[in-house]
């Protein structure tokens, strides 16, 4: 056969492929027709896979999410599907239902019809469960300005359906009143939070305004730090020129924020690596579909690997988890109930150990090997 009509072959397969990964979905939601852009991994992926949200900002659309962010990219990379859906016009704009409250409409532009987006939102996993068998306990939601207004409001009124959030150059918006009831009366779950945001941003202001951690003042990121009863920052931790994370919870429910020196309202993959490091928080990093043991269990996953600083593992229950060393000494033991450990392993020696968690309520014990490369 010639070369070329072979050539065209491989180039009009791939184009297929490529196509078979990417779609657009219409659904009812709501009683109106809402849509929502998917990317897999591979044209068949396997049942069991973790799902990234990634919601776009006011004006914005799905399709420019993806290329704001890369994320289709790293899903390929680290196998999980992500998932882009689209706002309506609420008002004069394009944007999400955002405002935490108890009352239907849009509270922020007196639009009394404005459409459920977190009623959406659960429609969505609702699809992808029934038509990719996606694995609905490892649902993450990240957003740009709107789009991270968004993971906030899903962190007070969905937490049962999304397990950690990431809002980029966001905020909270809310009735005091029902938040306030909602917390404590409502029981709502605590989730992991990254916040990730600009000191120069001029449309969405810094959580941290003069550099100083003071009582209630860092709104949202106090809210979410009810996990452990933070009020403001305990830590400043250096991640690289410039950039620092203010630790408001540490793991296993870590709440932090992501300070950016300079930049301005902005997703950045420039002066900090926002879509790789999200990723790497939600624990995404060299995932794989979540088999079943004997008992029913799902086996853990570890990421990143090789590991630096961290070792994130996400734990199929309540379990003692254990950091060993490849002669057999437990470099670190802690008992952890929900569903994430955080393993600290900056300053060991660089070489390979071993992650063994023992679930608490019984159960086979589970090991898997770990890289780590030694420094901070």
């Amino acid at each position: 056969m010639n070369r070329f009509i072979v050539f065209a072959l491989v180039l009009l397969l791939c184009g297929v492929a490529r196509a078979q990964q990417d779609r657009t979905i219409t659904i009812s939601s709501g009683g109106i027709q809402r849509s929502f852009d998917v990317h897999l991994p591979s044209a068949a992926p396997p049942a069991m896979l973790p799902v990234l949200l990634c919601y776009h900002g006011t004006g914005g659309t799905a399709q420019g999410m993806k290329s704001v962010t890369g994320f289709n990219v790293l899903a390929d990379a680290n196998n999980f599907i992500v998932v882009y859906p689209q706002a309506v016009k609420i008002g004069n704009d394009v944007q999400w239902n955002v405002y935490v409250d108890g009352m239907p409409g849009h509270a922020g532009v007196g639009v009394d019809d404005a459409p459920d987006d977190v009623l959406f939102t659960r429609d969505i996993i609702a699809y992808l469960a029934t038509n990719f068998t996606v694995d609905v306990s490892r649902v993450y939601a990240s957003g740009l300005s709107n789009g991270g207004f968004m993971c906030y409001a899903l962190s007070m009124l969905a937490a049962d359906d999304i397990a950690a959030i990431a809002p980029v150059a966001a905020n909270m918006w809310a009735d005091e009143q029902f938040l306030t009831d909602l917390i404590t009366i409502g029981n709502v779950r605590e989730i992991p939070v990254l916040h990730v945001h600009g000191t120069a941003d001029a449309t969405v202001e810094y959580p941290d305004k003069d550099g100083v951690p003071k009582d209630y003042e860092e709104y949202p990121l106090f809210v979410a730090g009810r996990t452990c009863n933070a009020v403001t920052y305990s830590a400043v931790m250096p991640v690289m020129n410039g950039v620092d994370k203010l630790v408001f919870c540490p793991p296993p429910v870590e709440v932090s924020l992501i300070r950016i020196s300079g930049m301005g309202h902005t997703w950045s993959n420039g002066m900090y690596p926002t879509s790789s490091e999200i990723v790497d928080f939600f624990g995404l990093k060299n995932t794989t579909a979540v088999a079943q043991d004997a008992t029913g269990d799902r086996q853990f996953t570890l990421s990143p690997n090789p590991a630096r600083s961290t070792i994130l593992v996400q734990l199929p229950s309540a379990s003692l988890v254990q950091l060993v060393s490849s002669i057999g000494t437990i470099v670190s033991s802690a008992e952890y109930a929900g569903r994430f450990a955080d393993i600290l392993c900056s300053g060991l020696p660089g070489g390979l150990y071993f992650v063994r968690i023992q679930p608490l309520r019984g159960g086979e014990v589970l090991t898997k090997a770990v890289m780590v490369t030694g420094g901070r």
